[in-house]
Formats: structure tokens, sequence, C-alpha cells
């Protein structure tokens, strides 16, 4: 014993001095069997296990497992309670790696047990303890990719946080809904994560939680992200704006670190205001990145009233993204390697903006700006970078090529042409793992199609449709009925030509149908029956059979020519004969009339109307 005794004083001397080697080499020479004390027992197995784990021996493991099976069989002192819990939290600690953290998630939930069975606790500590312990399992369960586990250890805290009033209880709950909403992101459910996120904000407000700026403007940052993929449009603006207030703050302490943050929050409010309507960001929709280059542009316009607030809603959007312009210049001074990309960003967002406002210089300046920065990155950087250089050519593509349908210039076509052939090598090399990719590859199948049929026939069909909506724009601009009739006559005048020029073109006579249609109405306001008649004999040459539209204009004509009653049983077929549109057919029936009406072609037609009606409504089905 004299030589054990003197073997555990020199070891012990060795553990003061952090020497674990010399610890491991000592007390490996006194024999279990010797150990019978329970005293002797802790002593040695405590300094062994201490001395495995420093070494990151995994023999710390056999060590702590006597120790824990020890101190489980001992008297429920507090004592041997803490140096149980201690022992336990090693056990999980050293099987949090990839192979083994499902065993650590064991010891975690036997710690969660016995908090929950030790009735000896003050119930704010063993709250605390619960919850913390619940935190540091569902991290190791994030950490290893199992969001089943971590779900359920953030349920754990918020069964115990649901009923206590506990600040420190509070903060962790805090925690778990931020990483809860994070969770939810990932899984797509925007849902789950903007009540996860809003929860954060509600308890901090209601407890009166401290919370790092930081974790604040992540928060509302993360938040605003989820309500954009949900097009809550006014709520991400109000989140994201939050989340910027939090950025300055920190930026003005600590630029190094913050300032970007405040790039990425203008540059996401600046997308914000472009997706509200007519564009989306490929990337994001995907919740993948709240910052991408893949802002790929919409073919949309919107028209009509809506357009004027939707520009000055793009109008803040243009402002953001020069903001976020103004401080990635400046971070690029410092470091140009590390921000030329977000400039290249913001640069071909600021294009987006300008070409959905159709300020078309100030949107090539842009992508061609961003263009220059994304081309110089793809030759460094090809695999990380090209998808950004194919999705500036293609919405030059695309912008050109909307200059040429809306303008019929050629040079329009020859740029579009031109940025089609440059993006086309691009696109081939991309490798179609993202979403987005299999949209750029979609993008280049239509536009080569695309350009394979303009041919000069193409051509003359966009300059028809040109001088057509100019000519459109004044015939409806003017009261006078003559005037109209020259316009309208002018767009047949036109097809007619065309028609002679490529006389197998489908197209141009569909459309010649269609115009003949609308010449043949404005005859009728005139109450130029005879020239209405010959319009149909024409309208007959070109068309199979009549459109509903032409059988609504030929019961007007039955109507003025004083068939009154011919008249209205062929709106009374036409409306049968459409049961799937009968209510849109019967409005138009219903406003026709009342231009005759109100242009004194016929008397007040209220009467015909309500008979009318009656068939809408089921009220009269033995007509015919």
């Amino acid at each position: 014993m004299k030589n054990i005794n003197r073997n555990f004083e020199l070891a012990y001397e060795s553990f003061l001095n952090h020497d674990y080697v010399k610890v491991i080499e000592l007390l490996r020479e006194i024999p279990e069997n010797v150990l019978t004390e329970t005293e002797d027992k802790v002593a040695v197995w405590e300094m062994l296990a201490h001395s495995y784990y420093e070494t990151m021996d995994e023999k710390a493991v056999d060590y702590y497992k006597k120790l824990a099976e020890l101190y489980e069989s001992l008297k429920d002192d507090l004592q041997h309670f803490t140096n149980l819990v201690r022992v336990l939290e090693n056990l999980a600690e050293l099987h949090d790696d990839e192979d083994h953290f499902k065993t650590g998630l064991k010891y975690y939930d036997k710690l969660i047990k016995l908090f929950e069975r030790n009735e000896d606790l003050d119930k704010q500590i063993k709250e605390e303890m619960i919850v913390k312990t619940a935190m540091k399992a569902a991290d190791v369960s994030e950490e290893n990719n199992y969001i089943y586990g971590a779900k359920k250890y953030y349920k754990k805290i918020m069964d115990v946080a649901r009923f206590s009033g506990n600040p420190e209880v509070k903060r962790i709950q805090i925690q778990a809904h931020y990483q809860l909403g994070n969770i939810f992101i990932e899984e797509s459910k925007m849902f789950d994560a903007i009540r996860n996120f809003k929860k954060v904000i509600k308890i901090k407000d209601e407890y009166n939680i401290p919370l790092n700026p930081g974790f604040l403007a992540a928060t509302y940052n993360n938040l605003a992200i989820a309500s954009k993929i949900e097009f809550y449009f006014t709520d991400a603006v109000k989140y994201f704006k939050e989340s910027l207030k939090y950025y300055l703050q920190l930026a003005k302490e600590n630029p190094e670190e913050y300032l970007p943050f405040v790039g990425l929050t203008y540059n996401n409010l600046g997308n914000t205001y472009v997706e509200k309507f007519d564009v989306r960001d490929e990337i994001d929709t995907f919740g993948v990145s709240s910052f991408s280059g893949f802002g790929i542009l919409s073919a949309q316009r919107t028209e009509g009233p809506q357009k004027m607030l939707q520009v000055l809603d793009k109008e803040e959007g243009v402002a953001f993204y020069k903001k976020a312009l103004e401080v990635f210049q400046k971070l690029y001074e410092k470091h140009p390697e590390q921000y030329e990309h977000y400039l290249g960003t913001v640069k071909h967002n600021l294009g987006i903006i300008h070409d959905e406002l159709e300020r078309y210089d100030e949107a090539v300046k842009w992508y061609e700006e961003a263009l220059e920065i994304r081309e110089k990155l793809a030759n460094k950087n090809p695999d990380f970078f090209m998808p950004d250089l194919a999705v500036t050519l293609l919405n030059l593509v695309t912008l050109y090529q909307g200059l040429f349908e809306s303008t019929g210039k050629k040079t329009y076509l020859d740029r579009a042409r031109s940025y089609f052939e440059s993006v086309k090598p691009v696109i081939d090399r991309l490798n179609p793992n993202l979403p987005v990719i299999v949209s750029m590859k979609s993008e280049k199948d239509y536009f080569e199609n695309y350009f394979n049929n303009v041919t000069g026939e193409y051509i003359d069909l966009v300059n028809y449709k040109v001088n057509k909506k100019e000519w459109q724009k004044l015939r409806d601009e003017t009261l006078d009925i003559d005037e109209k009739l020259n316009y309208q006559n002018r767009i047949v005048g036109k097809l007619l030509d065309l028609k002679k020029k490529y006389p197998k073109n489908k197209t141009i006579r569909n459309e010649l149908a269609v115009e003949y249609t609308n010449l043949f109405w404005f005859y009728l306001l005139k109450k130029d029956l005879k020239e209405a008649r010959k319009i149909k004999i024409d309208y007959d040459k070109i068309a199979g059979q009549l459109s509903k539209e032409m059988r609504i204009n030929m019961a007007h004509y039955r109507l003025l020519d004083g068939n009154e009653k011919e008249a209205e049983t062929e709106y009374k077929q036409i409306l049968w004969d459409y049961s799937e549109a009968r209510n849109e057919i019967f409005n138009t029936i219903k406003n026709d009339l009342f231009i005759l009406f109100r242009y004194g072609v016929i008397d007040n037609p209220s009467s015909l109307i309500g008979r009318l009606e009656m068939v809408l409504n089921g009220g009269e089905t033995n007509w015919n």
C-alpha cells in the first residue's frame, strides 16, 4: 500500500501541475482491485478521466462512465448530484461528433430527467438547468443536421418557459424561437418562420429582456426575408428598416464587421421594392439567399392606374440600391477582392430597376458596368461567378429584344443577337444543379428559337404592331367617328398590304379577322350599314367561321337594320352557345348597346337588356 499511496501522491502533484501524461503513467500502476473505498475510486477515476480528456484519449469516456455509475448509486446529496451533472455533461460533450452525437444526446436527456426529478432544487435553478441543457442538445442536433432532434429540444425549452417568468429562461426561449425561425426558413415554411421571429420580439418587449443589437438586427433581417418570400412586401420593408437601424448603430462602433451588413440590407430593401410587383429573384424565391446576383428580368409590364404607384415604389428602390452602392464602394476601396462581387450585384440590380422603370439608357449603363465586373470575376473563378455573368447578359438580351419588339428598330435586334451569342457559351458551361440555372437554360432555348424565327416577314409584322399600337392610341383618344374610322382603316390597310406580301401567314389572317371586326363595329357607330355589309363580305373571305365578337356585331347590325326580333334571338343564341362565358358576353353586349345608344344609333336599349338579363339568370328557357 505504501507504493500505492506514494503513486497517488505523486499523481496528485502532477495533476496540480497539469502534467497529465505523468498522472496517467502513475495511476495506471495502481491495480483496480485495491480501490475498495468509494473515496479512493472517486479520487483515482476523476484524475484519470480528466487526464485522458486533456490528452484527447478515448479512454476518458470509460472513466467518466465509471464515475457516472458510481455517482448514480450514491446517496442523493448535493455534492454527488453536482458531480454526476458534471460527469454527464462531459460524456455528452465527448460524444458530440458526427458519428456519436446521438449517444451524446442520450446523456443530455439523462441530465434533463435528473434535473426534473430533483425535488430539492430551487424552481428557478431547475428551470435554468433544464433549458440550458436542452439548448446544448439542440445545438448539437443542428450541427449534425438532426433537425427532428433540434425541434424536440426547442419544444422542451418552450414547455418550461411557458410557465416561467425567469429572465434567463426567457432569454433562452428567445434564442430557441430564433433558431426555429431559421430552421423553418431552410424548410421553406415561411409562416412558421415568421411566427417564431415575431415571438422573439414579443417576449423581448413583454419581459424587457436586453438583447444584443446584432442578434436583433439578424432577427429583423430574417423576419423580413421570410415576409418577402411570402409576398408580404410592406412588412418586409418595415422589418428590413428595423434591421438597418441596428446595423447602422453597430457599424458606427465597428465598421469593419458591420458595414457589409448595412450594404446588404440597403440592397435587400431595393430588392423588395423591385420584387413587390413583377420581378422575382429566383434564388431568393427558393429561400437560399437574401442577397444574390440572380435578378432575372421579368418580361411582364404593368399598365393602367397602378403603374404610377409602382413607379413611386421603384424610385424608393433606386434610392436604396444607390445607398448600397456607396457602402460597397467604400468597402471595395479597402478590400477590392472581397467586395468586387457585391459591387457587380448592386449595379446589376440597378440595371433591373431602371429597366423596369423603362429608363433603358440608364439600365444599359448599369448592366454594362455590372458586366465588366462579372466578366473579370468569371475569368478568375468561373465555377462561382459564371452564373452571375450569364444572368446579366441574359437581361441585356431581354432588354434589347423588348426594345426591338416595341420600336421595330433593327439596331436593337442586332444588339440583342450580339449579347445572345455572348451568353450561349456561358450558359452551356453551367451545371444545372440550381433552379436558377435550369431557368437560364430554358431562357437560352427560348431565345434560340426566337432568333431563328426572326425573318424579314417577322420584322414586317413587328413594325405593323408598332404602327398599330400608335394608331389604336390615336383612334381611342378621339371622339369623332370619322377620325376613328380613319385610324382603323389604316390598321386594316397595313394588314392588307402584308397579306399580299405574305399570303400564307396565319397570324396576318387572324389579325385581319380581328381588325375587320373592329372596323365593322365603327361603321355601325356611324350608322353606315352599306359599308358594314362590305366589310362583312371581306371578313367572310378570310375567316373560317364567325367569332363570337363578330356574331355580337351582326346582332347589332340586325337591330340597326330594323330587325329587332332577329337581333334579340341572335343575342339569346350567343348567350346560350357560350354558357361558360355568359356573364362576360352579357356585359359586352350591354356595354355595346349603351355605346350605340350614346352615339344616337339606337333608342334606349334598357328593355332589350332586361330581356337578355332574364336569359342570363335562367328566367326564360323556351325562347327558341
